[in-house]
């Protein structure tokens, strides 16, 4: 499971299949945020897990991710 958190707003549905490339929402800063970004988790088992093992090293260098922007 993947959690995505402090977005203005979200355009897909739980569930939905995406594909790479895909917008899934935008960056906000809801919550309690300090500014704009994106709060990005992966889940085993309802754990927090370090998601690095889970994105290609090509996506994960290059200073993070922003979804949809």
């Amino acid at each position: 499971t993947t959690r995505y958190g402090h977005m203005k707003s979200v355009a897909v549905f739980a569930g939905e299949h995406v594909h790479r490339g895909d917008t899934i929402g935008y960056v906000g800063d809801t919550g309690r945020s300090t500014g704009p970004h994106l709060h990005y988790e992966v889940r085993i088992n309802d754990t927090p897990v370090n998601p690095h093992k889970y994105l290609r090293t090509t996506y994960a260098h290059v200073g993070g991710f922003a979804a949809g922007s």
